[in-house]
């Protein structure tokens, strides 16, 4: 990095906390990393490393966006050897396998040639750089840590995590858009096809059930009709009798039409049930999306329901 002097504002106070802040990140990428790489979870490994990668390439895009830091000394202390960082990249390989290789541009600003790269080539030497800062952050050497960080990101790591960042993005995109036509074109014959059945069945009995109601309507009022004729026919004497009959009437046709208006009684409630339960089901899905977008474990028991089958597929097909 090119010798600069470091902006008065920038205190050693602000600075603290920048690298505290940034050491936290470190430790999570490195944790995230590891987790991944120990095969506990194959399927969720894509969308924990994207949220992780696409986590360490913000803070580092910060460091850059930062005024240079100069360390006092103007040289780097020694953090003793070097973290072996094979094993974690040979694990991450083996979890990656069929996913893990892809062509990149080496330098688009520059020109249009092109690289073989990896993931797990990647993530190794982020996890590196960041490891190296660390040993300096734990040895008290604040500003060091911070000024290696920030060189690294610049240098090498951001630029390894850019990469990372966009080909995960890709691979979680096609394992969940992508279907073979064939699969796709079978789900949409099934759909219609059992959609015509289903209407099938439904408008014959519903139309039977109908044309009985209007037949049953029609004797009520047919009886009705006659009760009221031979009311009128009879005297006065007979007029308690005459009331008497005509109640009857009335209450036999409540008693034909309670069966039918309590099926549609019960038709509205499950009705409105299932439409209260839907909604309710909504929200609660929408609830539990944005937890995950802030949840990074929570994402990746989503993605374990949404991809457990997919990995294979996507790696055979694309790689």
């Amino acid at each position: 990095m090119a010798e600069h002097t470091a902006a008065p504002a920038t205190t050693p106070a602000s600075l603290a906390e920048v690298a505290e802040s940034f050491a936290a990140q470190a430790t999570r990428f490195l944790e995230t990393s590891t987790q991944v790489a120990s095969g506990a979870a194959p399927e969720a490994a894509i969308p924990l490393l994207l949220l992780a990668t696409t986590d360490i390439l913000a803070a580092g895009a910060r460091l850059g966006a930062m005024v240079d830091v100069v360390p006092d000394e103007r040289f780097e202390p020694d953090s003793g050897p070097d973290t072996d960082v094979e094993p974690l990249r040979v694990a991450l390989a083996r979890v990656l396998d069929g996913l893990d290789a892809y062509p990149e541009v080496v330098d688009p600003v520059l020109g249009g040639e092109t690289g073989d790269a990896s993931l797990s080539d990647d993530v190794a030497a982020i996890a590196a750089a960041l490891m190296q800062g660390l040993a300096h952050h734990e040895a008290g050497h604040v500003v060091e840590a911070l000024w290696w960080w920030q060189f690294s990101a610049l240098s090498s790591w951001a630029e390894r995590a850019a990469s990372a960042a966009r080909v995960l993005q890709m691979i979680l995109a096609h394992l969940r858009l992508d279907v073979d036509d064939d699969v796709a074109a079978e789900a949409e014959y099934e759909a219609l096809q059992g959609g015509a059945d289903a209407a099938a069945e439904t408008t014959e009995p519903a139309a039977a059930a109908s044309k009985r109601r209007v037949g049953l309507a029609a004797v009520v009022a047919a009886l009705v009709v006659v009760a009221n004729q031979v009311i009128d026919t009879w005297g006065d004497g007979h007029l308690m009798a005459a009331w008497m009959l005509l109640w009857a009437v009335a209450f036999m046709a409540i008693a034909l039409f309670a069966t039918p208006a309590r099926r549609a009684s019960v038709v509205l409630r499950n009705g409105y049930k299932a439409w209260v339960e839907s909604r309710r089901q909504a929200a609660e899905d929408q609830r539990t999306w944005n937890a995950a977008l802030q949840d990074a474990r929570m994402m990746a028991d989503l993605s374990r329901a949404m991809t457990s089958s997919a990995t294979q597929d996507i790696g055979n097909k694309y790689y």
